[in-house]
């Protein structure tokens, strides 16, 4: 049975993946860019980025300082790309390389010694063909790659005196063609130039598509903002949800059925704002057996992710527990002395607006293991004054299933008043105070 609350934990932390969004959307890259997302990059980093070694020439293109970077390199043509792949990046330093090439060069850069007074505007044609292929193809981009982001960096360089060679080897060559031969090598260089075009298009159309689903959801963001920011309570059915209380919450509820009586509490503080410490008991009468049984639970979690995500909100809190039960009914298996328990638990929350307002819960521990679906039907009037849910719960101590269903009211910003029941076999009501 425990392998399959591990089970539960791992589907649920992959649901994030699934969903829109996903559980890290928000991640630590995303949300440096968040600068501009601003109020949506809320997630609670625990990772401290190191410093990276970043090349020189890198800095000055993130920097902006293109001048500079050519200054670096006297005597030289330099183009420079960036992009999400190593093949676009290096793509767009090529047409980057091809239009200085264009600007700094013009046709005296030909060995005219091969050229003659007939073949010298054929020359001219062939370097304005091969100017911005003909020395890319013999040099190998570097390349470098922000381990932090993932963009790829790429810098094509040669010297004047590299594509004068260069060049003067393609005219020799073009010269001692046949017509024929000449055109269709001609052709082949427009072709491929028409290619280094194209790709910068891709480029272009790609960084576009980026901007688009960027600007996508943090419209949906602004749009989501309320959902994913409302308050959340620290318990539900008694076990943690994953939320930290604003200070102090309190719990109070009482449970009626035909052969038990109950009445429970808690009480949660946050710690740092980063942990829970919360105590909660429960007293229970057997109207059958006529006994009592008493029941104290101390929990300690620490929030590992706080409302990660753009148009999603993932919280994940990982604790523990320890447990006391003095006396009670035979069927809970507590002699007199009492019985002590204590272990680990781990709860997930996701709440998914663009899913009719939905929030998808899992708590598993040693004690119980539990999964909720929330629903807010009428968001869009009165926003969380009404929710329902339903809940599927496993007792790994009594080893016994039950589910159930409820409702919440919130008529105020601390109050929330609930009724749920378990089985269709007892109801219980309480009330819910936050300070």
């Amino acid at each position: 049975m425990k392998r399959c609350i591990w089970v539960g934990i791992i589907f649920l932390v992959a649901g994030g993946f699934v969903f829109p969004g996903g559980i890290f959307e928000r991640s630590s890259s995303e949300t440096a860019e968040g600068s501009e997302v601003g109020e949506g990059a809320r997630e609670v980093s625990r990772d401290i980025p190191q410093e990276v070694d970043t090349p020189s020439w890198v800095q000055l293109i993130q920097e902006g300082k293109l001048r500079e970077l050519q200054d670096q390199y006297p005597g030289s043509i330099v183009g420079v790309g960036e992009a999400q792949s190593r093949a676009q990046a290096e793509a767009a330093a090529a047409v980057d390389f091809a239009g200085n090439l264009s600007t700094e060069v013009d046709a005296r850069v030909i060995d005219r010694e091969v050229a003659t007074r007939e073949g010298s505007e054929f020359l001219q044609k062939v370097e304005s063909e091969v100017r911005s292929q003909a020395i890319i193809s013999g040099i190998r981009p570097e390349a470098w790659r922000h381990p932090a982001s993932g963009i790829w960096y790429a810098k094509i360089r040669a010297t004047h005196e590299e594509y004068r060679v260069k060049l003067a080897e393609w005219a020799r060559t073009m010269a001692e063609m046949g017509e024929a031969e000449r055109e269709r090598q001609l052709q082949a260089l427009r072709d491929e130039e028409a290619r280094v075009v194209q790709r910068q298009k891709e480029i272009e159309l790609d960084k576009m598509r980026d901007q688009v689903r960027l600007a996508d959801r943090r419209m949906r963001a602004d749009r989501y903002r309320d959902f994913l920011d409302h308050s959340l309570m620290s318990r539900e059915r008694r076990l943690p949800t994953g939320y930290l209380p604003g200070a102090i919450e309190i719990n109070l509820a009482y449970t009626g059925s035909e052969d038990e009586r109950a009445a429970d509490f808690s009480v949660d503080k946050t710690m740092l704002r980063l942990f829970q410490v919360g105590l909660d008991g429960q007293g229970i009468y057997d109207t059958e057996e006529s006994d009592v049984a008493v029941e104290l639970t101390g929990r300690v979690m620490v929030q590992v992710l706080s409302r990660a995500g753009l148009v999603t909100s993932t919280t994940i809190g990982l604790g523990g527990f320890g447990r006391a039960s003095l006396g009670g009914a035979k069927d809970r298996e507590w002699d007199e002395q009492g019985a002590w328990l204590a272990g680990p638990f781990v709860v997930a929350d996701i709440l998914i607006p663009a899913l009719l307002h939905t929030r998808y819960s899992l708590y598993a521990g040693t004690d119980y293991a539990q999964a909720r679906l929330g629903w807010y039907p009428f968001w869009w009037v009165i926003q969380e004054a009404v929710a329902v849910h339903v809940a599927a719960t496993y007792d790994v101590d009594d080893e016994d299933a039950h589910w159930g269903a409820g409702l919440a009211f919130r008529p105020a910003e601390a109050i929330r008043i609930f009724l749920e029941s378990e089985n269709l076999s007892y109801l219980r009501g309480g009330i819910t105070l936050s300070y």
